[in-house]
Order: structure tokens, then C-alpha cells, then sequence
């Protein structure tokens, strides 16, 4: 086996610490990642990988109206971080001219930025407040058969549990508060900013030399409000109906006389 490890940490970040002034904000960073292989024989491979980077960028105001006059910007507090994570194992086995690989990860993001002002009293508000929280699980599994050097067949299916909490308000200087927003962001499943929940994407893919693929999305969140789910066993029986259902839809005569051509003429 054989493994490969990287840090970085954030040259600035460590001139900051020194004492050396290099402005008002300093961006810090730092990030790890890995990558482990292993053979099992028989067995095939292994590979336990993986990467997790944190950084932040944030800035102290100062209750001081005084300073304020000079540096407005002084006035106010702000921290805005980015932080990752993935962590993953897969597997990989041939056959001849068969080769299988199965990869299941996790994945981490958090997204956040919080702004305060200093009032003339120099009391605090918070003015802007984001959070913006995913996690994802992926199993993905994809088998290829090579029947000359002319011909090929894939096929796999992946399959994605995601986990979401997407949250922005901002100050509302009329009634004095601090209210959420809701507008919807442009993401792939149409989530709003304001949304939370979970919700499954299930792919599978045939192919030959042109590849076809069949992508579906079961949004949790919609099952349980038409009383389809109550409990964890609702929520398994739901999954499976709708990964089963979509997973094994047709994909067309034409291809599967195809394929079926292609197997008889091995």
C-alpha cells in the first residue's frame, strides 16, 4: 500500500501572529488532505481519502465614535468563514476485461457571514446574519465490460442523500428588527433561502459507446407534507420505492437490441 498526506496553513495568517500589521481583515486558512491505497488480493483494492479545509476572514469594530470619523468601517464587525470537509473510501476490482468501482462519501460545507454595526450608544445590532449548511452521503457504483476493442458497456447507479439549512436575514431599519429573507437561489433541486429538509438523487446510467442516463429527484420534504411519511420505516419504504421505480426505468428497444446484440457476439 502506499499513502500521500498535504497541510497548508496561511502564510499571512502566521505574519499575523507575529505581530506584523497587514490590515484590517487577514484571511486564515488552513486545509488537510489524504489519500490512502491499499490491496486486499483477491479482494481488489481499497482507497480511504480525503480533504478538509477552514477558513475565515474577520474584522474587530471599534466603540469609539471618534474613530469612526476617520474609518467608518470601524463602525462595524464582520466574520465570514467557508469551511469543507470529504471523506470517502472506494473500491475498485477487475475481472479480464471487466473493471468495478465503488465509491461512497461524505461531504461537509458550511458557508456563513455575520455583520454588526456599533449604534451611537454603542450597543450592537446584527445587520446581516447568513448560513448556508449542507451535508451530502453519495454512493455511486459502476461496472465496465470491454467485448473488443471496438465495444464497451457501462452501467452503475449513484445515489445522494442531502441534508440542507439555508438561512440569510437581514435588518430591517423601518421596524427595528432583524427579519429572515425568502427568495429562491438557483440551485438544481430549487431550494429557497429560508429552506431546510432533505431530499434524494438518484442516477443510473446504461451505456455503449454513447452513454444514457436517467437522473431523479425525491424531495423529502414534499412526501411528508402529502402524509406519505411519518416515521424512519416510511421514509426507507419511500426511498426505495421511488429509487427502484426511476433506477430501473426503460431506456429503449433500440439500446437494449444493442446490448443484446453486443453479449450474443462476445
Amino acid at each position: 500500500g502506499s499513502f500521500l498526506v498535504n497541510y497548508r496553513y496561511s502564510t499571512l495568517s502566521l505574519i499575523s501572529k507575529m505581530g506584523v500589521e497587514l490590515g484590517d481583515a487577514v484571511t486564515n486558512f488552513q486545509d488537510l488532505s489524504f489519500n490512502t491505497y491499499m490491496t486486499a488480493g483477491k479482494a481488489g483494492t481499497f482507497s480511504l481519502f480525503g480533504i478538509g479545509g477552514l477558513s475565515n476572514q474577520k474584522q474587530v469594530g471599534t466603540a469609539d465614535s471618534l474613530v469612526w470619523k476617520d474609518k467608518f468601517d470601524k463602525q462595524y464587525s464582520f466574520n465570514f468563514l467557508a469551511h469543507t470537509g470529504v471523506l470517502g473510501l472506494s473500491h475498485s476490482k477487475a475481472w479480464n476485461q471487466t473493471f468495478l468501482k465503488t465509491v461512497l462519501a461524505a461531504s461537509v460545507t458550511k458557508n456563513g457571514y455575520e455583520q454588526t454595526q456599533f449604534q451611537p450608544n454603542y450597543s450592537e445590532i446584527t445587520q446581516y446574519d447568513q448560513r448556508h449548511n449542507q451535508l451530502r452521503y453519495t454512493l455511486s457504483s459502476v461496472l465496465n465490460h470491454k467485448f473488443n476493442a471496438r465495444h464497451f458497456i457501462r452501467t452503475g447507479a449513484y445515489v445522494t442523500f442531502h441534508d440542507f439549512n439555508f438561512v440569510q436575514a437581514d435588518w430591517n431599519q423601518e421596524n427595528k428588527v432583524i427579519e429572515q429573507k425568502d427568495f429562491v437561489a438557483f440551485t438544481v433541486a430549487d431550494i429557497g433561502i429560508g429552506d431546510e429538509g432533505k431530499n434524494v438523487l438518484g442516477r443510473s446510467l446504461v451505456g455503449t459507446d454513447t452513454e444514457y442516463e436517467n437522473e431523479i429527484l425525491i424531495d423529502v420534504e414534499q412526501h411528508k407534507e402529502n402524509g406519505e411519511i411519518k416515521d424512519e420505516e416510511d421514509f426507507r419504504d419511500t426511498i426505495a420505492h421511488e429509487l427502484l421505480h426511476n433506477l430501473g426505468h426503460h431506456h429503449g428497444d433500440d439500446q437494449d437490441a444493442e446490448i443484446a446484440n453486443m453479449i450474443d457476439n462476445k
